[in-house]
Order: C-alpha cells, then structure tokens, then sequence
C-alpha cells in the first residue's frame, strides 16, 4: 500500500508506462492495515543520468512502513546493474 504510486503495473516484463513525472507532493499518514505501507512507489532512473529523475522534490511524512522504494524500470536494461 502507497501514498502514491508511479508505474506500478508490469505486464509481459516490461513496465507499461514512461515518463511519468512526480514532482513537488507530500505524502503523508499512510497507515498500515496489516500489509507494508511506503509513501512513495515509483521507478529510480539511470545511474550518471540525473536529467533522467522524474521523482524530485516529493516529502513521505508520517508514514507507518518506508518514505519510498524506488524498484528498477525493466524496459531500460541499464538499470539491470545501477539505478
């Protein structure tokens, strides 16, 4: 369960969005209901490719489980080895 999830479905091994900018939130009282909880859900970008972070300026606060997980976009096959 997450405040707010970017790209979160895969389907086929590849993830079925891209580019999708999360700018500039606050999420806030994620509370567990018996399953992990974070307030962020999305994909990291490519090591050494800063231009690439389409996660910035975002505030978790208050949240029972983890700020964010960051998990690898499986369509770019940089981030096998670094996100």
């Amino acid at each position: 369960m997450a405040g707010i999830v970017g790209c979160g479905t895969r389907h086929g091994g590849f993830d079925k969005c891209q580019g999708v900018l999360i700018t500039n939130n606050i999420a806030a009282s994620v509370e567990s209901c018996l399953v992990d909880t974070t307030g962020y859900s999305v994909m990291g970008y490519q090591c050494d490719n800063p231009g690439a972070n389409l996660f910035i300026n975002n505030v978790a606060h208050s949240i029972q489980g983890n700020g964010a997980l960051i998990f690898r976009n499986t369509s770019d096959r940089s981030q096998l080895t670094c996100i």
